[in-house]
């Protein structure tokens, strides 16, 4: 039996539901189809977790200086553990307020795997086995992280972000291998927790594609806080040996450590919706091809978030495909500029930089903002279009 609506999603991220959630609140009959949690990546092994370790982090280092504010106390030790309930807590509830939320809005959730199929069919198999049919089809299945060779990733010694977020005691040595927005952000709070750590980068600056200058603050304030950066160098490989493990880089240098975290950035999942018999395109690196401005009148699939961004300054609206008329591209170049997003790294101790509109280095004063702030606690308020 097929079941009809005006629009499908397939993929439960922040891309995915948010678009069912605005096709509900347009008064369209949206399905949602999810193949694991409600919320991907970005709630359960991503932002949130990650964010909710940094603050830990963060609580650790200002009970570390509060003598300087005349506040005496013992030397502080972290439990991880009581750390990671907290943060299952916080996503466990968040989780469930989202679950309420698409139930509130009449979104029909649909658990399983979401194969689009021709004639706009979207046949899902696992927990909830069904056939679903809608005029409108979004493609919103999220990413995975990247790997590299030589580094199988075992949970143990090797691990991704996906492995780390749940770690339950701070390793002695720490080796990061990628200093982009993901690695600098775990290479800040490892040092927190006490972890000597080594970030290594192959491109001539931590932070690529971010204001050069903005980088450059964070690697000074790296370097202050002696976590060990190499840029510019290429990892050949490890050697482990028990529960440790040497990593080769460079021009023959070393280091050895206790865990290694993979931080090469994300890969988009392009290719999980199955597609076959459609027209859509999947390039050789898992994006959704689509030109630079996708005519929603007459295209019948549309990707979200991350599943098209061949730069990663460029967004696109993921509510675009419901309304032509209110569909807005979001990039850097010169064809749409109606709205921005902030983009943050947070990086230690009174530091995190944002960037707004380009990131290029011949932007304009208008299109090129470089934001600084003295607080994490400030972000929470720029996150969001401006």
């Amino acid at each position: 039996m097929t079941t009809s609506h005006d629009l499908v999603v397939i993929g439960g991220g922040p891309a995915g539901y948010a678009a069912a959630l605005f096709a509900s609140a347009s008064g369209l009959d949206a399905g949602l189809v999810e193949e694991s949690k409600l919320g991907g990546t970005c709630l359960h092994v991503g932002c949130i977790p990650a964010k909710e370790l940094l603050e830990t982090a963060s609580v650790l280092r200002t009970v570390r200086q509060a003598a300087e504010f005349g506040v005496t106390v013992g030397e502080p030790v972290v439990d991880l553990a009581v750390s990671q309930e907290r943060k299952q807590q916080v996503v466990d509830g968040l989780s469930k307020g989202l679950t309420g939320l698409l139930a509130g809005r009449n979104v029909t959730v649909y658990a399983g795997t979401g194969h689009l199929g021709v004639d706009h069919t979207v046949t899902v198999d696992g927990g909830d086995p069904a056939v679903l049919q809608a005029p409108h089809i979004v493609l919103a299945t999220g990413s995975s992280p990247r790997t590299i060779p030589g580094f199988d990733i075992d949970g143990t010694l090797v691990v991704t972000s996906d492995e780390l977020l749940s770690i339950t005691e701070a390793p002695d040595r720490v080796a990061v291998i990628g200093g982009g927005a993901i690695g600098c952000e775990f290479a800040s709070m490892l040092c927190d927790l006490g972890s000597s750590v080594t970030l290594l980068e192959a491109m001539p600056e931590i932070l690529p594609g971010c204001d050069a200058d903005a980088a450059k603050a964070v690697r000074r304030a790296f370097r202050k806080r002696k976590i060990d950066v190499h840029v510019g160098v290429l990892v050949h490989g490890h050697d482990p040996d028990g529960s440790a493990t040497t990593v080769r880089f460079g021009d023959d240098e070393s280091v050895e450590v206790d865990l290694v975290v993979v931080a090469v950035g994300r890969r988009p999942r392009g290719d999980a919706a199955g597609l076959v018999g459609t027209r859509v395109e999947v390039d050789d690196r898992g994006f959704v091809v689509v030109d630079d401005r996708p005519d929603w009148s007459t295209a019948d699939r549309f990707p979200g978030c991350e599943l098209h961004l061949d730069e990663p300054e460029d967004f696109l609206d993921a509510f675009g495909p419901l309304r032509p008329a209110d569909s807005i591209l979001i990039t850097t170049h010169d064809h749409a500029r109606d709205r921005a997003i902030v983009d943050l790294v947070i990086a230690g101790p009174q530091r995190w930089t944002g960037m707004i509109g380009s990131r290029r280095k011949a932007a304009k004063t208008r299109d090129h903002l470089r934001l600084r702030g003295r607080s994490e606690e400030v972000v929470g308020r720029l996150v969001s279009p401006v």
